[in-house]
């Protein structure tokens, strides 16, 4: 009898504290996750605005009558840039033609115009996007910035990151968190059965 009253404390108190624990470990992952995408947007935008400088000048010749070989300039400087740097660069005009790209060639790549944060740059504010690339077979993570003439928008300037990275070091993080979660567990579980055994003594 005594130790039917036992289990029947011990268990639902188990069944608590596993579900307060699943909770907060997957609260806590969710946290993280966005913390470091937050963290890289970041990051992202600050290089993004580094490049803006070196590129406004080069982008005017674009609309001229030296187009081909300004956006040719454009190119090769973004390719050298992109060497320096950990992110991917890719410089678009207002139609969405892609000029320049630091990974491919600027010729064989898709109208952006239709992108999300193509869009929201094309309207002067800061865009940002997180899909997943069925081409990578990863997330990756856009940002993109105005390039302005003025107060006119003449294209778009755009970094992006694989989140492979990223996800290495939560992988990392989510494995400590396990290991303490059960650890905890095992503790709670050992409390439980303490605790229980005395309630049900009288």
């Amino acid at each position: 009898m005594r130790r039917r009253l036992v289990w029947q404390i011990y268990l639902p108190c188990m069944v608590v504290v596993l579900g307060v624990l699943i909770a907060v470990t997957a609260y806590t992952a969710h946290s993280l996750r966005e913390f470091y995408v937050a963290q890289t947007r970041v990051d992202l935008k600050d290089k993004a605005r580094l490049f803006e400088k070196l590129l406004s000048r080069p982008l005017r010749r674009v609309e001229a009558t030296d187009a081909v070989n300004a956006a040719t300039g454009i190119d090769g400087l973004v390719k050298r840039l992109g060497r320096k740097v950990d992110a991917r660069v890719t410089v678009i005009l207002r139609d969405g033609r892609v000029v320049a790209d630091s990974v491919r060639d600027p010729k064989v790549m898709d109208n952006h115009a239709h992108l999300p944060e193509v869009e929201r740059a094309l309207t002067g504010q800061v865009g940002s996007s997180l899909r997943f690339s069925h081409t990578a077979q990863h997330d990756i993570l856009y940002v993109a910035i105005p390039l302005a003439q003025g107060t006119r928008v003449v294209g778009v300037l755009r970094t992006s990151i694989p989140l492979t990275s990223v996800e290495t070091t939560l992988g990392k993080l989510y494995r400590r968190i396990a290991l303490a979660g059960l650890l905890v567990a095992l503790c709670a579980a050992l409390a439980s059965l303490l605790v229980s055994r005395r309630i049900s003594r009288p």
